[in-house]
């Protein structure tokens, strides 16, 4: 704007004020020119500056994606080889090897380890087909995942499993680590956050072990409660166990009861281990001359008792 003013204004004055007035707007010119020159060297360093940044960034992300992909690369080996260790007991045992070894110690180090990595690092890398010695079930309706690591004993027990529970809602998998012996594979909601979970657990050469807990998933932390005649859990014997979510039944079908006397009495047998909220019942719509015993329990709200209280 002001080179231009300059312009028309000596159209109208003497040669030598014209003179002089040109030798001001060539001044003027240079340093019209010189601000022009400015505002491209600022607008071109912003503009460097952003390709810096960008740059930046570019390069952290592609760092930190190399460095999660190398992490978990080293965590898939970390557990195998652990996995493997535990697939060779009690072999390695009986050739007279690892005298020290504790499977019970090394299947909880390696439950806490693939717990501790799935709460920090999530689902973004884990795949289960990348650990081939690790035991998965899902439920039918894909909320509950189980992850199960763990050790033939080399005895009539059999199978020692350890249960990481990962409970799928709408924010974020919660991930548990379940310190008890049980191969947990059927979920019942209760109420709220509180769950029947039934596993299977080492049993013996006359018994197959099966076992109940009531579990409560509303923390970080697994919360067993003592929702059986206070105690959070129960295990029986050779058993087939249903529960009914319309009504709240548990049902036992007793297949044999290998501690149980002969002369004893079901009703007992019961009383004596403390499962006074269990009715028996006898189902003869398989077998009416050998019906079937059927334990059964009901929950209230609150904890577990007889159907007809």
């Amino acid at each position: 704007m002001l080179c231009n003013a300059l312009f028309y204004l000596q159209v109208s004055l003497s040669k030598q004020e014209q003179l002089l007035i040109i030798t001001q707007r060539k001044i003027v010119d240079a340093q019209c020119f010189c601000v022009d020159k400015n505002i491209f060297a600022i607008f071109e360093k912003r503009m460097t500056m952003k390709k810096i940044i960008f740059l930046f960034f570019f390069v952290l992300m592609s760092f930190s994606n190399s460095y999660a992909q190398n992490s978990y690369e080293a965590f898939k080996d970390s557990i195998n080889k652990k996995l493997e260790l535990l697939s060779h007991y009690p072999q390695t045992l009986y050739e007279g090897n690892w005298a020290d070894f504790d499977p019970d110690s090394l299947s909880s180090v390696v439950a806490t380890d693939i717990t501790k990595y799935l709460k920090s690092e999530g689902f973004t890398n884990f795949k289960i087909e990348d650990f081939p010695l690790i035991e998965h079930v899902k439920t039918e309706n894909n909320q509950f995942e189980t992850l199960i690591v763990g050790y033939h004993c080399g005895g009539s027990a059999g199978w020692i499993p350890h249960s990481i529970i990962i409970k799928h809602t709408k924010d974020k998998p919660l991930i548990y680590n379940i310190e008890a012996e049980t191969y947990f594979y059927e979920f019942h909601q209760l109420k709220n956050e509180l769950y029947l979970c039934i596993g299977a657990s080492p049993g013996s050469g006359i018994c197959r072990g099966y076992s109940v807990f009531a579990i409560d998933f509303s923390k970080d932390t697994a919360q067993f409660k003592p929702v059986f005649n206070g105690k959070y859990a129960f295990y029986l014997c050779n058993s087939d166990i249903t529960f009914d979510d319309e009504e709240n039944i548990l049902s036992i079908y007793i297949d044999f009861l290998p501690y149980k006397d002969e002369d004893e009495t079901y009703e007992t047998y019961l009383k004596e281990h403390n499962y006074t909220y269990f009715s028996v019942e006898y189902d003869s719509q398989k077998d009416e001359q050998n019906p079937a015993v059927v334990f059964k329990s009901k929950f209230d709200g609150e904890k577990f008792v007889t159907p007809n209280n």
